[in-house]
């Protein structure tokens, strides 16, 4: 895992979580360890299923994913009242996903590979900038 992290945005930290090896649900939620306050391990294995698309199916992209789950861990503490808390994240997620959307077409990890290989992109690069993207959006829009 990273050492050396205070200086690094969340952008720059979830670019090298996710080039050191990490999926891309795992590195949008690490890169928010600070303020979702779950420890690194139980981050990564609570993500792991979502990389690759959620299990490697090419559905749901894992940056998506991982932005999610940003969303309902720091929303969700935010709000006691069950019913306020899930209008607010839901609230929260349909603008991060519009806005995800926004800038990347889609929020399907097999369509961002598709653009990619049209481009002539590698597949790591192309889910790198996901992840960044992902990272910056929740940056707009939970502050």
């Amino acid at each position: 895992m990273t050492k050396h992290k205070v200086n690094m945005t969340k952008t720059e930290l979830a670019k090298k979580y996710f080039y050191e090896g990490y999926g891309c649900a795992q590195s949008v939620l690490l890169a928010f360890d600070s303020k979702t306050r779950l420890d690194p391990v139980s981050a990564i294995n609570i993500a792991a299923p979502f990389n690759g698309g959620i299990g490697v199916a090419n559905s749901l992209c894992g940056a998506v994913s991982g932005g999610l789950m940003v969303i309902g861990i720091i929303v969700g503490e935010n709000h006691k009242n069950i019913a306020q808390k899930n209008t607010v994240i839901r609230i929260k997620s349909d603008e991060f996903l519009q806005k995800f959307k926004n800038v990347e077409e889609t929020c399907s990890c097999e369509e961002i590979l598709k653009k990619a290989e049209i481009r002539k992109e590698n597949n790591h690069k192309a889910c790198g900038n996901a992840v960044k993207n992902a990272v910056q959006i929740l940056d707009q829009i939970l502050n």
